[in-house]
């Protein structure tokens, strides 16, 4: 997944609100299994991903994180 949030927007959950709204359309279209690369410097991404329930695997040579979330029906 990828979102994009204006910086004006920062901070008011939009982020949040539209990863949520991303898993409910994945689930609705019965996938088991999301993920998102990122850059290791994103913690608002790392953020919204952790409290969402992804997991998170660290890759420090590249300086990225994917985030990964099962999703159950």
């Amino acid at each position: 997944i990828a979102v994009l949030v204006s910086d004006h927007f920062h901070q008011l959950g939009r982020g949040t609100e539209l990863v949520r709204s991303l898993l409910e359309v994945a689930r609705d279209e019965k996938l088991k299994l999301v993920t998102s690369t990122m850059l290791g410097i994103n913690r608002e991404m790392r953020g919204i991903c952790n409290r969402l329930g992804f997991r998170l695997t660290v890759d420090p040579e590249e300086d990225l994180v994917e985030a990964t979330v099962e999703l159950r029906a």
